[in-house]
Order: C-alpha cells, then sequence, then structure tokens
C-alpha cells in the first residue's frame, strides 16, 4: 500500500510539473509560429511520459533496435490496448497524438492533453471526423508526426480491430508516409501474460479508469513488446481504404508476440536533463494548411 501510494504522488507530481512546465512554455512562446509551439508541446509532453515509464516500472522489448520515423511528417498507427499504450509511444516517437474527446473532459489527463495539443475526435459523428482529419493534414504539412489509433476504440489485447479508413486521407492528401507499429503487453510481475491477468494492464470497454489505475499502481513491472515496421510510401491514387488495410495487415502480422522477446533487449528510458532550453533553440515553421472535403477520402 506504502508503495501504491508513492507512486501516485509521484505520478500527481509528474502531472503538475507538465501542467506547470507547459503552461510557462505557452506564455514565452506565445508570437511563436503553430509549429513551433506544436513541438515544444510534443517535448515536455515526451519527457513527462518517459518519467512516468520509470515511475510505473514499465519495460519495453523491442523486436529490433527501436527505429525512429524519418525526419518528414507521417502518420503513425498502433493497435490500441490500454492508456498506457500513449505512455509507451510517446515516450519513444515524437509525436502529436489523437484521442476521443472524451478525454478531455479527464481529471489531469484531460488537462495534460489539452496542452499537450492533442488533437481530440468524435467517432460518433463523421463531421467532426473530418474536422480531426483537416487538423492531422495541418500538423503532417507542418512536418509533426501524428500518432492515430485506427481501431477507433482499445481492446484487452486478443486481436486488432479492423482500421476505420478515414484519418488516412490526411496521409493521402498531404503526401506523408504512414508508420505502422505493432504493441503487445507480454508479461506482469515478470509471469507472461495471461487471460486471468490481461486486463490488469488493458483497459478497455466499461471499465472504470480510476480503480484500474489504482491497480496498475500495485504492479511491480510491466512488460511491452514494440515492433516499428517499414513505412508505407503509397501512391497518391490508393484508396483510404487500402492503405487501412495494408497498414491493418503490418500490424497484425506481428501482433501475437512471444511472452518472453528473444531477439530484444528491454529499457526504460531516463528522461531527460533539459527541460526547458528547447524552447528558444526550436525553428519557426511557416504553417500551411489543408482543407479535406467530406467525402473525398472514404468514411471513418
Amino acid at each position: 500500500m506504502i508503495v501504491r501510494l508513492l507512486k501516485l504522488i509521484a505520478c500527481g507530481a509528474v502531472f503538475g510539473g507538465f501542467i506547470g512546465a507547459s503552461v510557462l512554455v505557452k506564455a514565452i512562446l506565445i508570437f511563436a509560429s503553430s509549429a513551433t509551439q506544436k513541438r515544444m508541446a510534443i517535448y515536455l509532453t515526451q519527457i513527462g511520459a518517459r518519467v512516468l515509464l520509470r515511475i510505473l516500472n514499465i519495460k519495453i522489448h523491442f523486436a529490433s533496435p527501436p527505429s525512429l520515423p524519418a525526419p518528414q511528417a507521417c502518420l503513425v498507427v498502433s493497435n490500441h490496448q490500454s492508456y498506457l499504450d500513449i505512455l509507451v509511444l510517446v515516450a519513444h516517437f515524437p509525436v502529436q497524438f489523437v484521442a476521443k474527446k472524451e478525454v478531455r473532459s479527464w481529471l489531469l489527463i484531460g488537462w495534460m492533453a489539452n496542452l499537450g495539443n492533442t488533437i481530440f475526435i468524435d467517432r460518433s459523428s463523421t463531421r467532426y471526423g473530418w474536422r480531426c482529419a483537416n487538423e492531422i493534414a495541418a500538423s503532417l504539412q507542418q512536418g509533426i508526426q501524428v500518432l492515430v489509433f485506427p481501431e477507433g476504440t482499445s481492446t484487452r489485447g486478443d486481436e486488432v480491430l479492423p482500421f476505420k479508413s478515414l484519418l488516412f486521407c490526411a496521409a493521402l492528401k498531404t503526401g506523408s508516409p504512414v508508420f505502422p507499429l505493432t504493441l503487445h503487453y507480454t508479461a506482469i510481475n515478470e509471469q507472461p501474460l495471461n487471460d486471468q491477468t490481461r486486463d490488469l494492464c488493458c483497459w478497455h470497454g466499461e471499465m472504470e479508469f480510476v480503480s484500474h489505475f489504482w491497480n496498475v499502481l500495485a504492479l511491480h513491472q510491466i512488460e511491452v513488446f514494440l515492433e516499428a515496421h517499414e513505412m508505407l510510401n503509397p501512391p497518391h491514387t490508393i484508396t483510404t481504404q487500402e492503405l487501412a488495410r495494408r497498414a491493418h495487415e503490418k500490424v497484425a502480422h506481428r501482433f501475437v508476440a512471444p511472452a518472453t522477446p528473444t531477439s530484444t533487449t528491454g529499457e526504460t528510458i531516463d528522461a531527460p536533463g533539459e527541460f526547458l532550453l528547447g524552447a528558444v533553440l526550436l525553428s519557426l515553421v511557416n504553417h500551411e494548411s489543408y482543407s479535406l472535403q467530406e467525402g473525398e477520402y472514404g468514411e471513418a
């Protein structure tokens, strides 16, 4: 119980530090370009995610040496099993992420998401979906990498649902590649994950967040398998449905990972020492927006 409470206090300190730093940086960069503000928000979010990984003792096993996205903007897509996915992926890849609109109202996490320039989507509304696609396209055009969970929901980790195609239109419209990732939880407390324990890390359906996170704090260690696949550089003539199918094929092909990856090493990442210095070093990037028309690139 004491360890759990200490972890909770440490997580709260990270949330508070992130919120305070984000407010300060926003004030410093108030006249900077949209792209610079987004990059700084991504930088701060990445620091917070890395610290939280260490607090929660989440270890990542790579199928091969981690391959960062290319310097150009790309649409990063992954399967989705838990809110922990965001920490794992954001800690390793400098991305702006897309979240369901409900996250905006969550205590602390919603504040972090707003300050982190999260793009919110309402999947029940096609019109709102197109608005989200426009925001993704604008970020891609600015050179920002964007993370999307195209299943549209989280699962209990026993399958990869078909990918919804709507948001892939942003990659096609801007000529950006798609970067598929496969993520799979493999062990808890050094014991292989099974049907009885998978819900300790997977968060899905109608699960209540507070009680689930309280149980996560009690775990000694969580292990995750992460594999980066070759980028998809589709021709402009391809449909969003076909692009979504190809991305799903790559992610699902490597979904069922071994309980203990043998070709990799586990690691947690130390948070970088520099915290605010990077703000004044970021280059200003001109904003050029794209407008996606409803019906032009498929449906959600």
